[in-house]
């Protein structure tokens, strides 16, 4: 449908208050011409200059309103306001014309007697009937047309179809003109030897019956109150009054002068309420194409248009101009847990909090769905624009109070500048995304400022997406599983299930793509399919691997958001070996008390389910976080056995205090990544501790790990 975001047509507050004024004002003409024509008749003044000043009054009006109209068919695409403009085009005619042949409106003889320019006795009156008759048949017409128009899908009104408009409608009127001051023989006798005929009479008769009627088409037939249709009604309600004043005023008294001023004043104010709400309609066109509605940011388009001409004043002045690019990390994991509405309400504060940030000369635009850009003129320096952008990442990484819930949220911004990265607005558009798909791909929640050989790498990750995409369709993401041994006795106590890539023939481990798969939001549908394949061995391996105490499966926070992994789950055959299972999450996921991760937590707590806290002593934990948890496995990262391998006072005090707290707080400790005989050797020192690595055994298929038939471990 081809039309504006707002028109003539639709209904608002404001087009209710100006239609209602335009219906006042014909109310009260109406009533002014009802109470009129009950007056006694007063003393007939023929004054052929009012004449002339009531036409041309009446043609200025009338050449104003087509010419409106006109432009709002061209706006609309409906074709109703064709009609309603050709009618005001036609009366406009004809309403010029009635000036010639009305006695001494133009033209008076030496002895100052009336005399007329073209047409005779009857000509004037009935161009001012014919003038009436097509207004009143021309409105009710108009009205159903733009009713009828409105619903349909509008085809673009060609310029040939409006000029045959304009060309059709002065045909008109021309045609009846030249009828009446050419063959004024051939016209009706309206005026006899004595005045007003009978004839006259029932003409006045037959308007009134057509006015009347055309108000209550008019009323019935338009469903909407909007504008348009107030300001037609309030014209026909004009018209209306017009019959009446015609039937009941003597012709030429003062009370019949005075009605028609009082009628142009009322049809004056009428236009000016039409040029008010076009105005109006024209202001929130340019305010809805330039501001985007939800976050009242630019809109993609205007702000496009105000980087360009801010690229070309710094290439003119040599000034530093910054560009961010803004992605709200993991936006559909939101709207999934809280929907749509908090989805929208997050987006209008990450606008407010991220202009509370920006100088009142910074443009911030949404770019669309959750992406917004910043562009800042001036810059001043490469290391004030980083400023501004940290401040925007620590800015939306704050919690936010949405519908009652806490909602968790952050950013990847990309950041180019020109000239410096480019000349020309595309390509710095270009490469602040590509600064800002970095971020992403490096975990979110951070800036990358452009470099030279980013594209390249941006390049190579697009290519590796695609691959992990076309991986997800084959079925290509296997589930693996590493030993965990009991360090004392050297016994396999348990497993960890880890995901793996069947590649062209090798295997990929998931340090080596979990990154991108983070980045590009495909880590879910990996976790789905490796968690798919599991349980389809799982019930099999732990009822015949009964030394086997638990199976450690590591969940990522956007698996934990994500309502398909939680009803997984939540329901057989999963649920039923929840007893048996831990769930791994990482320390910096773990840190948080509130919010969407804790409350899955202890869904899934609930379930039976155990927690273990993967990769600790790389992020910042507190003991009360720790004992919150009430996680059975405490998770020792690599780093820190690394670190006992290292020269310094105390090498092994990291992991020494790692121990000490889960025996102050009665978990386990497991040390990760024990790869050689001498970290063996540390982590045996500490005591009765569990570890895993490559010391004990590489990860292998989860099959594999199935006794022969009829063994039991």
């Amino acid at each position: 449908m081809n039309r504006h975001p707002l028109q003539l047509d639709e209904s608002s507050g404001v087009s209710r208050r100006a239609g209602t004024i335009s219906i006042v004002l014909g109310g009260t003409y109406l009533t002014a011409a009802v109470v009129i024509s009950r007056l006694p008749g007063d003393e007939v003044l023929v004054l052929p200059g009012a004449a002339l000043a009531h036409s041309l009054s009446m043609a200025i009006l009338g050449i104003v309103t087509s010419i409106l109209l006109y432009a709002q068919a061209g706006r609309s695409q409906n074709p109703g306001y064709l009609a309603l403009a050709g009618t005001f085009v036609a009366t406009v005619i004809l309403v010029l014309a009635l000036p010639l042949a009305f006695p001494g409106a133009l033209l008076a003889a030496e002895d100052g007697t009336p005399e007329r320019v073209l047409g005779g006795v009857q000509s004037s009156i009935s161009l001012f009937y014919a003038w009436h008759l097509i207004l009143y048949l021309g409105l009710p017409a108009s009205a159903l047309l733009l009713q009828w128009a409105s619903g349909r899908p509008h085809r673009p009104l060609r310029a040939g179809v409006v000029v045959g408009s304009i060309v059709g409608s002065a045909g008109l009127g021309l045609l009846i003109a030249a009828w009446a001051l050419l063959l004024p023989d051939s016209l009706p006798p309206f005026i006899g030897d004595e005045g007003i005929t009978g004839l006259a009479a029932t003409m006045d008769r037959i308007l009134l019956a057509i006015a009347l009627l055309g108000l209550v088409v008019i009323l019935l037939g338009t469903r909407e109150r909007n504008a348009i249709s107030r300001w037609i009604t309030a014209v026909a309600v004009l018209s209306l009054g017009e019959a009446i004043v015609n039937l009941g005023v003597e012709r030429y008294s003062i009370g019949w002068y005075f009605t028609r001023t009082f009628g142009l004043l009322a049809m004056a104010s009428l236009l000016l309420t039409l040029v008010w709400e076009m105005s109006r309609v024209d202001r929130t066109t340019l305010a809805v194409a330039s501001h985007d509605d939800l976050t009242k940011a630019r809109s993609r388009a205007t702000f496009e248009k105000e980087l360009e001409q801010e690229v070309v004043r710094s290439r003119a002045s040599g000034g530093l101009l910054a560009l961010l690019w803004i992605d709200v990390d993991d936006f559909k994991g939101i709207n999934d847990r809280f929907g749509h509405q908090a989805g929208d309400e997050v987006l209008r504060v990450i606008a407010q909090r991220t202009q509370t940030q920006i100088r009142s000369t910074d443009v911030l635009a949404r770019m669309g769905g959750d992406e917004f850009a910043i562009v800042i003129p001036g810059a001043g320096s490469r290391e004030s624009a980083e400023a501004v952008a940290g401040r925007i990442v620590e800015q939306l990484g704050q919690p936010m109070d949405i519908g009652g819930h806490r909602v968790y949220s952050s950013c990847s911004i990309g950041l180019a500048f020109a000239p410096d990265d480019a000349e020309s607005s595309q390509d710095l558009s270009h490469k602040a995304d590509v600064a800002m798909y970095e971020a992403k791909s490096q975990g979110g929640n951070r800036l990358v400022t452009f470099r030279p050989g980013l594209d390249e790498t941006a390049r190579a990750s697009a290519d590796y997406r695609l691959a992990l995409m076309a991986a997800i369709d084959q079925q290509a993401f296997v589930p693996f599983a590493q030993p965990v041994v009991d360090v004392e006795s050297g016994r396999v106590v348990a497993l960890e299930l880890l995901a793996r890539w069947r590649r062209e023939g090798e295997i990929v481990e998931a340090a080596s793509f979990m990154q991108s798969a983070s980045a590009s939001r495909l880590i879910v549908p990996i976790g789905w399919q490796v968690l798919s394949a599991a349980i389809e061995i799982l019930p099999t391996l732990l009822a015949r691997r009964r030394d086997l105490e638990f199976i450690a499966i590591n969940l990522s926070v956007p698996e934990l958001r994500d309502e398909t992994t939680m009803a997984m789950l939540s329901t057989p055959p999963w649920v039923d070996s929840a007893p048996c299972i831990i769930l791994e999450i990482t320390e910096s996921d773990a840190i948080d008390s509130d919010g969407p991760v804790p409350q899955a937590l202890d869904r899934l707590r609930a379930l039976g389910y155990r927690l273990a806290v993967d990769d600790f002593g790389v992020g910042f934990s507190t003991i009360a976080r720790l004992e919150q948890l009430e996680a059975t496995l405490i998770k020792a990262d690599r780093s820190l056995l690394v670190r006992t391998q290292q020269p310094g006072p105390h090498p092994e005090a990291m992991l020494r205090w790692a121990f000490d707290i889960t025996q102050a707080l009665g978990t386990q400790l497991v040390v990760e990544g024990v790869e050689t005989e001498r970290e063996e050797a540390v982590v045996r020192a500490l005591g009765p501790v569990l570890a895993q690595g490559y010391r004990y055994g590489a990860p292998a298929p989860l099959e594999s790990w199935l006794p022969e038939p009829g063994h039991l471990g």
